[in-house]
């Protein structure tokens, strides 16, 4: 009977075993489809950018999906320990695939006009970034007026009228083959899309539109007129704002005067300085990418533009000694401060309502010549302003301050810097925002010292900073369009950019000048901001402008380009031609630049020209969110508190939170089996203080001789025996070798263990299993994953080394030590400059090293799992041994030499000493 009862719990246990091999095999193969899904995945977002259209949606689906195989891989190897990632994938990949949706033209083709009040965040592409900003900003109460919006839709079913898009197309194909006649070739597009008959339901919509608003005036408005405004996809953002390059219709007092603006303003994506922006910019050339805000307009006592930055004082400016807002305000409507064409007050009021109202503003006010107001019939009047107001400030401070308040609401609605159009009503005197935009800010800096030795600091002219920045440049002087672009060299040039004197004006440049003249810089001098001047910026290293405002459209487009800018230069007109200048636009000064200096300060000035000059972004608003939600990684710290399923914003972010996870439920399945693992054991023997208990789950030992296995099973017991011949592993094989290199120290480093060693803490919290654990390796034919706790250390290890290189990797962890931190520190030190001399990738924080390596031949992984092997038997104890900051590049010059025994470093020391 004992016999009996010994037969069947035998049988029993062989059972439980096979039943536990079973499950660590199934979780094995879920872990390698989980590799293998993994690392498509990356190959999907690394191909993101590379992609566009059709293959870009056909990518993104591939990603969607094998993000939700992924998270089904995690759930199945941890046994569902993260429900709460099912919630994260399903909020990102639902979204994701609605804004694809949201793309599709049949969703859309029947959307021509909308009411910016409930708008929703996925009909951006319809009414396009000015609209869908202001319709954000009423949704929060803020005061912006009434209207509606012509759809992106139907603007494009205008352009595609009968025989229009041919037309159209065959003008662009001209302009494209022939620059030149750029002029003559956007008035033809003009002329045929004023022509073009409107789509009757096109028609039908915007007439309802009308009868809708005009039925339902807000109080201050006794007739309705209308501005339209353009609305593009690609506009007002911080990359690219076409700040001035599109018309704008004020005054239509009618249906039909609308639908003939809608064809103005339709008509301007296609103008010559539209087209020459998008051309600059790399964007495509003139594209049905724009709807029509149609807003009910503002009777103002006066209007203007804010800046929630000063440009001079912004972050990044050395003169950033207090925050200001930039206020720019002209009597009656706003026109006439956009365009910089009459005296404007400006106001730099501190950013805290409460200070505004208290006397903190700065203020320059002007005497004012010219106001612009709405006639009765809708018609713009230029007025001289009465003389009694010419020198009266256009706002009051309680105006300023509930301005200024507004502008803090819409930065924090927006998220950052804002360009700001607003109005206050002549009757009520409310202030309302017309428009917002982002503020391109570009980053400045002082100018080094060169900028300054032998010049004498007094500037030649001053001016306001609309732009900021450091550059130099020979004056070019500009009085007219014909003059807007940059010389070639001959005209602009004094001296030729070695600093010598050069033949200039009628005679030309001389032979040996020609070839340095034509690339120095230019600087482009108006006597006013004249809008057209954008479109010929290329070539000018900076901009001074006699008159105009830092709130003009020129200052705008100067900001994006990051051209440094100045206006109000009083005397600048009367500039030499071709003087050298240095234009310092963040201290609003214009110096001189002596000959002895002009090599050094045009190097210096084009190094920072090109620092401030990054790549734009070229996306639509919806191409962004839908980045967003794909390619950034947010989860950068794997064992800070922020890495959980909760924080994950992006498909990459859940790709990386399941690897990471899935390595960590690779070893727990591990410690799950080792409580029945009984005969899967192998206890591999390798003759060094390093001892493994490893499990098979596929190829991973052999045992030389046909019965061998049983014969030793016999023998030993339960727990099989293992030498590091009988390992079939190729990585778990690298490992052992390197574990075993002849001559590796074995005992603790010379100077012995330092006192208290041993009565340190020994949990580590930051770790997945505590200190005293027996180290242990699943392992197949080309995968090894190691938890090893060496003294009072640990590591991970996750290696896979197949004849892919593709899906080949290391994943190394280390941390901890018996010693202080200081000296655990030093040791990664030591390790990290090993590893990365190894062409490991390795980042460290306090004693915690990571250290990947992925997509090498097999041969350089088992290479480096052979280095690893040595590493880990090398730095036992080795934190005892970092007495001072010179140890951690002694140890590793003597385990890179090949000296593998620590009392070597010390050697090394003595000979230093």
């Amino acid at each position: 009977m004992l016999h009996h009862l010994l037969e069947r719990w035998r049988a029993r246990r062989a059972a439980r075993q096979a039943a536990a091999l079973d499950t660590l095999k199934a979780r094995y193969h879920a872990f390698r489809i989980l590799l293998e899904n993994n690392g498509r995945a990356l190959e999907c977002l690394a191909g993101f950018d590379g992609t566009s259209g059709t293959a870009r949606r056909e990518l993104v689906e591939e990603l969607v999906s094998l993000t939700g195989e992924l998270v089904d891989g995690l759930d199945l190897l941890s046994d569902g320990a993260h429900p709460g990632l099912f919630g994260a994938y399903g909020r990102i990949a639902g979204r994701v695939e609605q804004l694809g949706a949201d793309t599709d033209p049949a969703r859309e083709r029947d959307i021509l006009c909308l009411s910016p009040d409930g708008l929703s965040p996925e009909q951006a592409g319809l009414t396009g970034t000015k609209a869908a900003t202001l319709a954000r900003l009423r949704g929060y109460g803020l005061p912006v007026p009434p209207g509606f919006v012509v759809t992106a839709t139907a603007v494009a079913r205008l352009l595609a009228a009968p025989g229009l898009e041919a037309q159209l197309r065959r003008l662009l194909d001209v302009a494209e083959a022939d620059p030149g006649s750029l002029a003559v070739t956007t008035a033809r597009i003009r002329e045929a899309i004023l022509a073009a008959p409107m789509p009757a339901e096109v028609e039908q919509a915007v007439r309802r539109a009308w009868a809708d608003l005009a039925a339902d005036l807000p109080p201050g408005h006794s007739t309705l007129l209308l501005a339209a405004r353009s609305s593009g996809t690609a506009e007002d953002r911080a990359e690219h704002s076409f700040a001035g390059q599109y018309a704008t219709v004020l005054g239509i007092s009618t249906p039909e005067g609308l639908l003939d603006a809608l064809r103005e303003v339709a008509a301007s994506a296609f103008g010559q300085r539209a087209l020459a922006y998008r051309r600059h910019m790399g964007l495509p050339r003139g594209e049905a990418d724009m709807a029509v805000l149609c807003q009910a307009m503002v009777p103002a006592r006066t209007a203007g533009v804010l800046f929630t930055r000063d440009p001079a004082r912004a972050p990044g400016s050395y003169q950033a000694d207090d925050e200001r807002m930039l206020v720019v305000a002209v009597p009656g409507l706003g026109t006439l401060a956009v365009d910089g064409a009459a005296p404007a007050d400006v106001y730099l009021p501190a950013r805290d309502p409460a200070a505004v109202r208290a006397g903190d503003v700065e203020a320059r006010i002007t005497r004012k010549t010219l106001r612009e107001v709405l006639a009765p019939d809708g018609s713009l009047v230029r007025r001289p302003v009465p003389p009694e107001d010419a020198e009266a400030p256009t706002l009051s401070p309680p105006e300023l301050a509930t301005l200024v308040r507004l502008a803090r609401m819409v930065e924090g609605v927006e998220d950052g810097p804002q360009d700001i159009e607003w109005a206050v009503h002549e009757a009520t005197g409310t202030v309302h925002l017309l428009q917002a935009r982002p503020l391109r800010m570009a980053g400045a800096r002082p100018p080094s010292a060169a900028h300054q030795d032998g010049m004498d600091g007094a500037p030649l002219l001053r001016g306001a900073c609309a732009s900021p920045g450091v550059a130099v440049g020979r004056v070019h002087l500009a009085h007219r369009p014909r003059e807007f672009a940059p010389p070639n060299g001959n005209a602009a040039a004094g001296h030729n950019a070695t600093g010598g004197t050069g033949a200039t004006g009628a005679t030309g440049t001389t032979d040996n000048d020609a070839a340095t003249v034509a690339d120095v810089p230019a600087v482009l001098v108006l006597p006013h901001s004249i809008p057209d001047a954008a479109s010929h910026l290329d070539g000018y290293a900076a901009i001074l402008v006699e008159a105009g405002n830092p709130a003009d459209h020129l200052s705008c487009v100067a900001r994006e380009r990051a051209i440094p800018m100045l206006v109000g230069v009083a005397g600048a007109m009367a500039l030499a031609e071709g003087t050298g200048v240095l234009v310092d636009a963040g201290r609003g000064a214009v110096l001189d630049v002596p000959d002895a200096l002009w090599d050094g300060m045009l190097a210096a000035a084009r190094r920072e020209a090109a620092r401030r000059r990054a790549p734009q972004d070229r996306e639509t608003p919806g191409e962004r969110e839908l980045r967003s939600l794909i390619v950034p990684l947010n989860l950068t710290d794997a064992y800070g508190p922020t890495f959980n399923e909760r924080e994950c914003r992006s498909l990459h972010d859940i790709v990386r939170y399941v690897h990471e996870k899935a390595v960590l439920a690779m070893f727990r399945a591990g410690d799950e089996v080792m409580e029945t693992a009984g005969t899967l054991l192998r206890r591999v023997e390798l003759g060094v203080p390093f001892h493994v208990l490893a499990i098979d789950v596929g190829g991973g030992f052999h045992d030389g001789t046909p019965g061998g296995g049983a014969r030793r099973r016999a023998m030993h017991g339960p727990v099989l025996p293992a030498v590091p011949q009988d390992v079939a592993s190729v990585p778990f094989a690298a490992l052992c070798e390197g574990l075993t290199t002849p001559g590796l120290a074995r005992g603790p480093p010379e100077g012995g263990v330092p006192a208290g060693l041993l009565s340190r803490a020994l949990l580590d919290g930051r770790g997945e299993r505590p200190v005293g654990e027996f180290n242990y390796a699943l392992v197949s034919r080309d995968y090894c994953n190691l938890n090893a706790r060496v003294e009072y250390h640990f590591a991970m290890l996750d290696a896979l080394c197949t004849d892919n290189p593709r899906e080949n990797h290391i994943r190394f962890r280390f941390k901890g030590g018996g010693t202080g931190g200081t000296r655990r520190v030093r040791r990664i030190a030591f390790m990290r400059e090993v590893l990365a001399g190894a062409g490991f990738f390795t980042a460290a924080v306090d004693d915690l090293l990571t250290a990947t390596l992925a997509g090498e031949p097999a041969g350089v992984v088992r290479q480096r799992l052979v280095l690893l092997g040595r590493l880990l038997g090398y730095t036992r104890l080795l934190d005892a041994a970092m007495a001072d900051d010179d140890a951690p590049a002694l140890f590793a010059q003597a385990f890179l030499s090949g000296r593998y025994d620590t009392k070597d470093a010390q050697a090394l020391r003595d000979r230093r000493d």
